[in-house]
């Protein structure tokens, strides 16, 4: 009877320990949640492979310009840029001050150096007319390049790409405030691109759809060309973006290096410049270089990749050119100072 009672006794012991055993692990299992991933997002400006680039890609081969920004690219979870030509043997020149195609090739070096998304909204894309915008998509698809701002039709130029990477999805939008003629805007039935013209447009399309993925970027073809700051009206668009669920902003079309902005802590990028473009004869359109955007538990860390446009191609920037760029974007950035790792932190009260 005794030696019943000590077993029983040792068994609730035992069942004791192992409540608690379970109990711990319960209690460390809740309280220890997995560290995300990083994703890394690489954009870049206008890019072409026409006029002057494509004499020398001719010579040195389509790879030659991204020599020094694949590695970056490809490093990259996602690239995106604008592809600011038609690139198609087809069609015919239009009637306006500068016209820009390139060969086919120019797509599949694209893929090559690490491009995953690109947007076809801007005043040069359908520069040789539907046929070749039209032949354009259809050469960045063989060559698996996500298209967005442009299409066949209204629905498809206005129409997202979702991207999925570790676990997550991030949706990408295109829009042009710059388009070289009113037919150039996509139709019921007629191709071309999305139009940023009337924001409640853009408003409409991007609204609903932030919540079907986990980040949202808008890439913007707008401004005024070799201006140091944005428009008002890009303010409050890009603002009204953020306002609406919009993680990132990214701008193009000035052909120069705009500031970038913190807004409720998401980012603006005014513009990015040119990228592959013909070499200006001043120095500042020649400033170029790639934005690197971390995404990592709902933070945001962009850092900037100075480069320097020269012969067809663009290049790391050296010390003396790194630092004139630097100093540009601290002088026109705002809510935000750039720190001596190039990483852009906020520094004041958020606006709005």
């Amino acid at each position: 009877m005794f030696r019943t009672a000590i077993f029983i006794f040792l068994l609730n012991l035992l069942a004791a320990c192992s409540a608690s055993t379970n109990l711990n692990t319960s209690q460390d299992h809740n309280i220890t949640s997995p560290i995300e991933e990083p994703i890394l997002l690489s954009f870049a400006g206008d890019t072409m492979m026409a006029g002057r680039v494509a004499d020398i890609v001719a010579e040195k081969g389509p790879d030659y310009p991204f020599t020094d920004s694949a590695p970056f690219f490809h490093q990259s979870d996602i690239v995106m840029l604008n592809v600011e030509t038609a690139i198609s043997e087809k069609g015919t020149e239009l009637e306006k001050q500068y016209t820009f195609r390139s060969e086919p090739d120019m797509a599949r070096a694209l893929k090559r150096a690490g491009v995953d998304v690109v947007t076809i909204a801007n005043n040069h894309a359908l520069d040789f007319g539907q046929q070749a915008f039209l032949d354009t998509i259809n050469h960045l698809d063989q060559a698996e390049i996500k298209v967005v701002g442009g299409g066949a039709n209204q629905e498809e130029a206005y129409a997202s790409e979702i991207v999925e990477v570790k676990g997550k999805t991030i949706q990408f939008f295109g829009f042009s405030r710059v388009l070289a003629r009113a037919d150039w805007h996509a139709g019921v039935q007629h191709p071309g691109m999305a139009s940023a013209y009337d924001p409640e447009l853009v408003y409409r399309h991007v609204d609903p759809a932030t919540s079907k993925s986990d980040y949202t970027v808008v890439y913007l073809h707008w401004g005024e060309e070799l201006a140091d700051d944005p428009l008002p009206y890009q303010v409050e668009l890009a603002h009204g973006l953020i306002d609406r669920g919009v993680d990132l902003v990214i701008g193009s079309h000035p052909h120069v290096l705009q500031g970038m902005e913190w807004y409720k802590g998401k980012l603006i990028a005014y513009s990015l410049g040119n990228f592959i473009f013909t070499t200006s004869r001043t120095e500042i359109p020649r400033q170029s270089g790639i934005l690197q955007v971390s995404l990592q538990d709902e933070k945001i860390v962009p850092h900037f990749v100075p480069m320097y446009i020269h012969l067809g191609a663009v290049w790391l920037a050296n010390d003396k050119q790194s630092e004139m760029i630097m100093d540009r974007l601290q002088q026109l950035s705002r809510q935000g100072k750039w720190n001596e790792e190039r990483i852009f932190e906020p520094v004041a009260a958020e606006n709005g």
